[in-house]
């Protein structure tokens, strides 16, 4: 399994993997950032801020890597996460983010995902639920699948996150801890 990018980036990567196989010529007409009104209201609650740029190391499966991206929180309501690579990825917080798609081709294939965010009781920490599937449009292929758990909290001024990733039959458990630059 390919080491996972980790954080919320992850989402991004995870579920622009399950486009893969599609076409760079019809990949290209894809806009899989799509425009949200983010418009900050006062919020009433309070909550973690991870607005900032951040770089930090991950640790999975024994190995460790380096790793950055740059969040814009908005209230309690909204973030958007922005990787190294400038994939963006935009959350609101609460709420379900859907992807889904069928590519044309010989053999075509369909691919859908789901980002469930919400905080803690205590609005110290948010969790995020990601999940994904594909499938080649072939009678024998079978469906690959992935799911992320992801908790991110701040801790004495470092942004912590927590990650258990399952894909196909693998189970990879694993942990970042990012500095504010």
């Amino acid at each position: 399994m390919k080491q996972i990018s980790t954080l919320i980036l992850s989402t991004c990567l995870s579920l622009s993997a399950l486009a893969a196989d599609v076409p760079q010529s019809f990949s290209e007409q894809l806009n899989l950032t799509p425009q949200m009104q983010t418009q900050q209201t006062e919020s009433a609650q309070t909550c973690a801020d991870f607005t900032g740029a951040w770089k930090g190391t991950c640790a999975v499966d024994n190995k460790t890597h380096d790793d950055s991206f740059t969040a814009t929180q908005k209230g309690c309501e909204f973030l958007e996460v922005t990787g190294k690579d400038n994939h963006k990825i935009m959350i609101p917080i609460g709420g379900i983010v859907s992807l889904e798609g069928a590519v044309p081709g010989n053999p075509g294939s369909t691919f859908g995902g789901k980002i469930n965010s919400s905080w803690n009781k205590e609005h110290t920490t948010l969790n995020l639920i990601i999940s994904g599937g594909r499938k080649k449009l072939v009678i024998d292929e079978a469906l690959e699948g992935m799911m992320l758990k992801q908790d991110i909290k701040l801790e004495e001024g470092k942004l912590k996150v927590d990650f258990t990733a399952y894909h196909s039959k693998e189970k990879t458990v694993g942990t970042c801890n990012f500095v504010k630059q």
